[in-house]
């Protein structure tokens, strides 16, 4: 049987899986404060003790600097419902029934397009995950950036946001596989949208990342420009060579895509807005 092809954990740089993502964050929960000053491209601030030598290709984000006001309670909504279906998953369907749940539940490109009955996929296939460092490394994505697109755009809205990122992820990849028999699983098509959208919002905030070994202050513009670069460059490569690797990056690139453009319409709806309220004020 084939493997899905996964919407894995979105990185900067092509670095080695996630396979300690808790032991890296309690080293880091109990390291130096020393580095918190660290800024990009330099050495300013760097303890030279290098508490993540035992990982030293890593890019992983931390935090971010952009307060919230709210809870995010859409997001802790979402993560939950990604832990049901992943504990769902290994209850149910183990082993060999693994290959029919990712068949049932993940987007096949044809059969989407092709089967009425099959078109819940394209919602289900974002809560399905290949593995549990999988599910992880979206989750954590999800809670850096996503928290801060709650926030400006509200629970009820960033729900429907977060589906429509998705949905617009799933439209691109087929645009591109429409043939394909391959199911496609994962979350990152809309945690994409939102760190799509994040960038919009706040492109001068400072991403804490955990970076070849030290912590740094990127900027969020660096940080995510380089991801969206990433994401472009692999694609074109994968495409030339006809094979994508098992990661469906043209997902990635529409969901990102469609994250930008959500914030920029919504800007562009909230000035129009404004000013039809300062026209009719001034009649009245």
């Amino acid at each position: 049987a084939r493997p899905p092809r996964v919407l894995p954990l979105p990185e900067i740089l092509a670095s080695p899986p996630m396979a300690s993502a808790t032991a890296r964050f309690m080293t880091f929960a109990t390291g130096s404060k020393e580095n918190e000053k660290a800024e990009i491209f330099t050495n300013t601030g760097y303890n030279r003790n290098r508490y993540f030598f035992f990982l030293p290709r890593t890019v992983l984000p931390i935090s971010d600097d952009t307060e919230r006001k709210n809870p995010p309670y859409a997001v802790i909504l979402i993560i939950a419902v990604n832990i049901i279906f992943f504990i769902v998953q290994n209850i149910f369907f183990y082993g060999d029934k693994a290959d029919f749940f990712y068949e049932e539940c993940g987007l096949v490109p044809h059969l989407a397009l092709n089967s009425i009955p099959k078109a819940y996929s394209f919602i289900s296939s974002m809560f399905v995950h290949a593995g549990f460092m999988h599910l992880i490394g979206n989750m954590w994505f999800l809670w850096i950036f996503g928290d801060n697109v709650e926030d400006y755009f509200g629970h009820i809205k960033f729900i429907g946001l977060y589906l429509f990122f998705g949905l617009c992820a799933d439209t691109l990849y087929i645009a591109f596989h429409p043939e394909s028999l391959i199911p496609v699983v994962g979350a990152s098509g809309a945690i994409a949208g939102a760190m799509g959208a994040y960038l919009a919002l706040y492109p001068s905030a400072k991403i804490r990342t955990l970076c070849y070994g030290y912590v740094v202050n990127i900027p969020a513009f660096v940080y995510l420009g380089l991801w969206c670069s990433m994401q472009l460059f692999f694609a074109y490569a994968y495409m030339k060579s006809g094979n994508s690797g098992g990661i469906a990056w043209y997902a990635h690139i529409g969901g990102f895509l469609s994250g930008i453009a959500a914030v920029l319409l919504s800007k562009i709806f909230k000035s129009v807005s404004k000013n039809l309220r300062s026209e009719q004020k001034v009649v009245t």
